[in-house]
């Protein structure tokens, strides 16, 4: 058994990993294994309540450092490796995301995204 939900924190994704960006696949390749790094680090410690059976609807929610306007779309997509990561950690397979939705927050200095799982099946 595990909970219905699950809730935690990472960082603000890199732009080195938004769909717009013009870098080097080496330079992306370094950002993505940061990123999944990441994602491993902050969800492998709720691993033990996490539902292996199950499948989750995951909201995003992207509190941004200040008031420049960001593509909503670029910035879920940003947030594969880190994804990647969660599932890794989780112990649980990327399949098992029915959905993934991002909304917006408040602003906060550090910049965050508040990631959270819930099981819906």
């Amino acid at each position: 058994m595990g909970t219905e939900s699950l809730e935690f924190y990472l960082p603000w994704p890199y732009r080195e990993l938004s769909p717009n960006a013009r870098v080097h696949w080496a330079k992306r390749a370094r950002f993505a294994e940061l990123a999944k790094n990441e994602g491993y680090l902050r969800a492998y410690p709720l691993k033990m309540h996490a539902r292996r059976d199950a499948r989750f609807a995951v909201t995003l929610t992207f509190h941004p450092k200040d008031k420049r306007r960001y593509d909503l779309d670029n910035l879920i997509a940003s947030m594969k490796a880190a994804c990647d990561g969660i599932c890794l950690g989780l112990g649980i397979d990327d399949a098992q995301f029915a959905s993934v939705t991002g909304v917006w927050g408040e602003r906060r200095k550090p910049a965050e995204v508040v990631v959270k799982l819930e099981v819906i099946g």
